[in-house]
């Protein structure tokens, strides 16, 4: 009874069995939680760049501000592609003029539609080369936790929503296992590898690659 006042204090991870469980569960929301803000951060560059070429080609006015916008609605799931059409088709239907001679109408419908396909393209092909192994969430989960999210932190919320489901599923999993008594981790740790993004994978290949065509110094062997 005289350590009695020490229960209290005793911390999760001290308990043997779950000191690994902890380890391994803080490392896998860590790849979570990273994997997502560094992909968002990638994702927006990309985004950026080609729609500064897009809209510079198409004669659109303002093009830097609008592929800035346009990046940036990629931290605003659903919302912020909303944001963005309107915006855009504000601005071309009120420009005098374009480089293909259209109705105002007419040219406004082909840039919306162009960027809308742009859109589906990083949303269905490139994004998910990114996000899909880490997260493994359905998008229809991540629409409706935008939407609860929105009423609790507004704009905040719809951009955390994806990787706050990826860490309520992970964690939700993990408590089921256990409660079932079943091992919570169907995959050993050694096979558990942080994401490489495509982004990464291409540079190392780039490096590669100009490794291949320098020239190679010749040696004292080589020499005649």
């Amino acid at each position: 009874m005289a350590e009695g006042h020490k229960v209290g204090q005793i911390n999760i991870g001290q308990i043997p069995d779950y000191d690994y469980d902890l380890r391994r569960m803080t490392r896998q929301l860590r790849i979570v939680w990273d994997s997502f803000f560094r992909g968002q951060i990638i994702i927006f560059v990309m985004v950026f760049f080609v729609y500064v070429l897009v809209y510079s080609t198409l004669g659109v006015r303002y093009s830097i501000a609008l592929a800035a916008l346009t990046g940036l609605a990629v931290f605003i799931p659903y919302v912020g592609i909303w944001v963005t059409s309107i915006v855009l088709v504000m601005v071309t239907l009120f420009q005098p003029d374009n480089y293909f001679g259209m109705d105002p109408w007419q040219y406004a419908a082909l840039v919306l539609g162009i960027t809308l396909m742009i859109n589906f393209t990083f949303d269905n092909y490139i994004s998910p080369r990114f996000f899909g192994r880490t997260l493994d969430i359905h998008p229809a989960a991540v629409l409706v936790a935008a939407l609860f999210m929105a009423n609790l932190l507004g704009v905040v919320g719809i951009f955390l929503a994806a990787p706050v489901v990826a860490t309520i599923k992970d964690v939700g999993f993990y408590v089921f296992r256990k409660m079932l008594d079943l091992d919570p981790w169907l995959e050993p740790e050694e096979d558990q590898r942080p994401v490489e993004y495509p982004w990464f994978r291409w540079s190392k290949q780039f490096k590669t690659w100009i490794q291949k065509v320098q020239p190679r110094k010749k040696g004292p062997t080589d020499k005649k």
